[in-house]
């Protein structure tokens, strides 16, 4: 099962398209909060170990991403490739919610910009080239991507709280202690009542 990851890699998405000039503004820092919290929490069902609602590592892999100065061209690509790899699990549904949010955040802060505006369509293109994989994909190909199954399993039973992380910003076992540090941290503060403070808002979509 691969919702943590799912949410992780539009953590990345939201982050490159907030830092594609460089600065990330409060602004689309508070966006992000609400996106995650009022449309992606509410209507999510699957948790982690901690009983953490999955959604919310869209937020916390953001700050991540924020804090290690990630590039945004490489966060862009990594939500890419996750898309790629596991195109049999998007539907039309879920690519209207990637663009949706998207278009969200770089809204938040003066409009849409040029360059964000090349984004959102570089994304949609990638988006519209996995309609292209799906409709050449065999009818009868056995197996179906476990990411978006029906019913909630114990996701994260046999995983490893660790991710696999690559950075040019210092020692990767440094990075990954003080990752799980600001993890257990955050999940904890999540755990302890933020969720209940959410408030109703008209839905994106409902897994």
């Amino acid at each position: 099962m691969l919702y943590k990851e799912f949410y992780s890699e539009l953590g990345k998405l939201l982050y490159a398209v907030a830092d594609i000039d460089k600065v990330i503004t409060q602004q689309e820092k508070l966006k992000l909060q609400k996106i995650v919290r009022e449309e992606l929490v509410p209507y999510e069902k699957h948790t982690d170990e901690f009983g953490t609602i999955a959604a919310f590592y869209s937020e916390i892999e953001f700050d991540f991403s924020d804090e290690q100065f990630l590039d945004s061209e490489a966060a862009f690509n990594s939500f890419i490739d996750f898309i790629t790899e596991h195109h049999t699990a998007f539907d039309a549904k879920m690519k209207r919610v990637c663009i949706h949010v998207v278009k969200e955040i770089a809204s938040s802060y003066r409009g849409i910009n040029k360059k964000e505006n090349e984004l959102i369509k570089e994304l949609r293109d990638k988006l519209n080239l996995l309609d292209i994989r799906n409709n050449k994909s065999h009818s009868g190909e056995v197996g179906v991507d476990p990411l978006f199954s029906a019913e909630p399993k114990e996701d994260f039973e046999n995983e490893p709280i660790e991710q696999e992380l690559v950075s040019n910003y210092g020692n990767m076992d440094d990075i990954i202690e003080e990752y799980n540090h600001k993890l257990e941290r955050r999940l904890k503060r999540m755990n302890d009542g933020s969720v209940n403070k959410i408030y109703g808002s008209n839905p994106v979509f409902i897994w």
